[in-house]
């Protein structure tokens, strides 16, 4: 239901996919990376059912959080859904 990267920069991500969805215990969930792995733009992390989390209940919003705020700035592209190939934020490091 989450997944974290630390980007070759230092940024922080933290994905999260669905409101309270680690009740689930992983179900409906397929990590497509693992601890250690190295990934590019466009490379597919995780999959998941999402029309089975949404009929166990749960709301599938996905956040896409920098952890390590305090040293970039962050700015977000306003969109609705998103594919492999958008672009959600742009993060720079402040003072760089």
């Amino acid at each position: 239901h989450a997944l974290g990267m630390k980007t070759a920069n230092g940024v922080e991500v933290l994905f999260h996919i669905g409101i309270d969805t680690v009740q689930l215990e992983g179900k409906f969930f397929k990590p497509l990376v693992k601890v250690g792995d190295q990934v590019k733009a466009g490379d597919l992390l995780i999959q998941f059912d999402l029309e089975k989390i949404k009929e166990a209940g749960y709301d599938p919003v996905t956040l896409a959080v920098i952890t390590n705020t305090d040293q970039y700035d962050i700015k977000v592209t306003q969109l609705k859904e998103v594919n492999r190939q958008d672009t959600l934020m742009v993060v720079t490091q402040l003072g760089g």
